[in-house]
């Protein structure tokens, strides 16, 4: 539609955070429920073990924060984001390069950002001014 774009990466982290109900959350912010079993099975108690110990060293570097929640990061009816938004993975309009840009993952255990290529099947959420 006229007038709608790809959301910035800031745009993004303000979505996240309003997903999830905290006004800290950065662009380059990482969140996560302390107690995370991986799909390996490991179970992280400190949500900073799991970034550290599954090669997030790049995004870490980068980060502006790290936050570990106890208990389930809220992603449900009582925020104001339609249901179809309080999950997924976005793409932003940030471009890497001729083949990547920056994307924010929101769940309900973790909340993440990183850079894909075009061909991963991230959703494009078109916004208004």
């Amino acid at each position: 539609d006229i007038g709608l774009h790809l959301p910035s990466f800031q745009t993004l982290a303000n979505l996240a955070g309003a997903v999830y109900g905290r006004t800290d959350i950065g662009a380059y912010t990482l969140i996560m429920k302390n107690g995370f079993t991986s799909s390996s099975g490991t179970t992280y108690p400190d949500c900073h073990g799991y970034f550290n110990a599954n090669n997030w060293n790049n995004r870490v570097q980068k980060s502006d924060q790290i936050i570990c929640t106890d208990g389930n990061i809220p992603t449900d009816a009582n925020t104001p984001i339609p249901s179809g938004l309080r999950s997924g993975v976005f793409w932003s309009s940030t471009e890497v390069s001729a083949r990547t840009a920056l994307r924010r993952s929101v769940g309900s255990g973790v909340g993440t950002w990183g850079e894909d290529g075009r061909y991963y099947g991230n959703v494009p959420l078109c916004v208004g001014d």
